[in-house]
């Protein structure tokens, strides 16, 4: 199972309507919306409260307010796994795949 987060869903479809146009953006959020692989999770107001200890904590390797919401969403349903470049992930001490250092 493939799992994201509304926030991740909401700066990946702005990047790509920036880079492409909006047309194109919408049709694959709406095929990302429809599909069946995905499951888009949606930060509770306690969520957000926990990403903002995440922020203040990972301060030090400037991590996003999105990451710092996926890290709150990733501790409260045991996800340890996460498929990402962003090197903020294994500071905060989840399993980041593909592991850079073997690319």
């Amino acid at each position: 199972m493939l799992v994201t987060s509304c926030h991740v869903v909401f700066e990946t479809l702005t990047l790509l309507g920036r880079r492409t146009d909006y047309k194109f953006a919408a049709e694959r959020a709406r095929r990302l919306y429809a599909s069946t692989q995905f499951t888009i999770l949606r930060a509770t107001e306690q969520s957000e409260i926990d990403a903002v200890a995440w922020f203040e904590r990972m301060a030090g390797v400037k991590a996003s307010f999105t990451d710092c919401i996926s890290f709150s969403l990733m501790q409260r349903l045991w996800i340890s796994d996460v498929f990402t470049f962003d090197d903020d992930f294994t500071h905060a001490g989840f399993r980041v795949i593909p592991n850079r250092k073997n690319l």
